[in-house]
């Protein structure tokens, strides 16, 4: 066969495309290796967790097993809530407007609650009073039910600050313990 510079031409594209094809096969082929020992590594950590889920002993109850509830004793596992935390504290939260318990009737006795210092002063009925607070006490243990209003008064006469009655701190104890 005569060597002509046709054949020449058309071995060297030849050539040409194989080494292109070599180079593709080659980069491929570094491809494959790479994911090849991500892919080992992968298989490795697989493992090793099998491992340790086959070893550790699970603690079996009525939850995780066939077995009845009174099997698991006294110690019961804590409720756990499907709520996500929101980062507020518990209650009432700043600016909501609140509800208390709505008082359904007219109170059957007023009491005035004064402070104890002002009985005998020479300013007494000159001073001006705030009322600190208002509080309603249901006497439900006769009938008719009592409604009492508990009404307790700070007073200011130019010299003192406002001073809360021992009468008050007194109602506010005993309003707490009734409540209990």
């Amino acid at each position: 066969m005569p060597v002509t510079a046709e054949t020449i031409e058309k071995l060297l594209r030849r050539i040409d495309e194989l080494l292109a094809s070599v180079k593709d096969l080659t980069k491929r082929l570094e491809e494959a290796r790479q994911q090849h020992e991500i892919d080992v590594a992968k298989m490795d950590a697989l493992e090793k967790k099998i491992e340790e889920l086959t070893t550790r002993k699970v603690k079996k109850d009525s939850h995780n097993s066939s077995m009845p509830p009174s099997s698991d004793g006294y110690a019961k596992p804590a409720p756990k809530s499907l709520r996500e935390k929101s980062g507020k504290k518990a209650g009432g939260q700043i600016g909501h407007k609140g509800s208390g318990m709505q008082i359904k009737m007219e109170p059957t006795e007023v009491r005035q609650y004064l402070p104890g210092q002002c009985s005998g002063c020479p300013n007494e009925g000159k001073c001006t009073y705030t009322c600190t607070g208002t509080h309603y006490v249901y006497d439900i243990y006769g009938f008719p039910i009592i409604l009492r209003e508990y009404d307790v008064f700070l007073f200011d006469n130019g010299m003192h600050f406002r001073q809360r009655s021992a009468a008050s701190e007194t109602l506010l104890l005993f309003i707490r313990q009734r409540a209990v």
